[in-house]
């Protein structure tokens, strides 16, 4: 029994392990798609400079939009965070628990089983 607890919590190690390497991918990704759309946004910014030389009410619609798509990107992102570190801390409680578990049988099974 004690035995089959240890394996679980180095399940939960590996676990741990693998949604760390998925983590990183995940955030590999979205750096990428961060670099891109700051891309996007500073040739919005070029277009902004040719709408306002043109018409200044134009400019003010696009400078909106290019503030809305950065805000939507920013709470993207702070929400992957969030999500980042619930899991994190599910797997760490998890583990936590099942190691406690293992110490309780470790040291009060022979008193248990002597009484």
């Amino acid at each position: 029994h004690i035995f089959f607890t240890f394996e679980i919590s180095i399940l939960i190690s590996l676990l741990r392990f693998f949604f760390w390497l998925i983590t990183l991918f995940i955030i590999y990704r979205f750096y990428i798609i961060i670099l891109i759309l700051i891309f996007i946004v500073l040739l919005f910014l070029f277009l902004n400079l040719l709408l306002y030389l043109w018409n200044r009410h134009l400019f003010l619609h696009w400078l909106l939009l290019i503030f809305l798509l950065l805000f939507l990107i920013i709470w993207q992102l702070l929400l992957l965070l969030l999500i980042l570190i619930l899991l994190w801390f599910i797997l760490g409680l998890l583990e936590f628990l099942l190691i406690m578990r293992y110490l309780f049988l470790l040291f009060f099974m022979p008193i248990i089983c002597f009484w």
